[in-house]
């Protein structure tokens, strides 16, 4: 084998371990979005969103921040008072250098009250950190609806 093709080996083996190793990473922090959801149909969102909030956590609502797991539970709660649901799904994951850290990004479906016709989707992006006790948590939050048809 010339050394070309030894270094050329070489590098796809590199990167080939290195995508393994994050894959880890990459669905913990899937599986921990995936739990967050379930833990909103469980318990309620606001509940949830506290749950999964690092203690510094900022979410990300139109014109404002909401910082830490308390604030976020009570203004995430105020939004679901009238009974509607919230539910999403991830769809991809992208780890940092060192796995510590994953942004997903996903789809969200929110249904209003039993009753209503109201149905809004929407796409988020999660940046999840592991903590100390291996656990994943939430550390930025950011959602958005899709937009509206426009009429013909």
């Amino acid at each position: 084998m010339s050394p070309l093709s030894k270094l050329n080996w070489l590098a796809i083996a590199l990167v080939s371990s290195t995508a393994s190793a994050l894959a880890g990473p990459i669905d913990d922090a899937m599986n921990a979005d995936r739990a967050f959801s379930k833990l909103a149909q469980e318990k309620g969102v606001g509940e949830a969103f506290a749950a999964y909030a690092a203690p510094h956590a900022i979410k990300f609502d139109p014109g404002e921040q909401v910082r830490g797991p308390a604030d976020i539970r009570a203004s995430v709660a105020k939004g679901f008072t009238d009974g509607g649901t919230l539910t999403w799904e991830p769809r991809e994951g992208v780890p940092s250098n060192d796995g510590s850290q994953v942004v997903v990004w996903g789809r969200w479906e929110y249904k209003g009250p039993a009753g209503s016709n109201v149905v809004v989707h929407g796409t988020y992006l999660t940046v999840w950190a592991k903590q100390a006790d291996g656990s994943w948590k939430y550390t930025h939050d950011i959602g958005n609806a899709d937009p509206k048809p426009k009429a013909p």
